[in-house]
């Protein structure tokens, strides 16, 4: 039997991970997901917010892919850490 689920793009606050895990599992999904998108920030940040704010959805990244850009990569791990 499959599992209801959603997926994300890193593209907000972190900070509003948190209430939107909240938000998420009142609705009663199974697995949340964050995409690993060049375009925006790495999915940890955001699975790291979600994991506080949820108790029974399995949490992952929805995609992660091995970046032909490491010095990108490392340049988002860089502003995520400082935000």
């Amino acid at each position: 039997m499959g599992r209801l689920g959603i997926s994300f793009l890193a593209d907000k606050r972190l900070a509003d991970y948190a209430e939107l895990g909240k938000l998420v599992e009142s609705y009663r999904f199974e697995t949340i997901s964050v995409y690993d998108d060049l375009l925006y920030q790495p999915p940890w940040g955001a699975l790291f917010q979600l994991a506080q704010s949820t108790r029974r959805s399995l949490l992952g990244p929805g995609v992660v892919k091995r970046s032909s850009s490491a010095r990108i990569r490392r340049a988002h791990m860089l502003v995520l850490l400082a935000s």
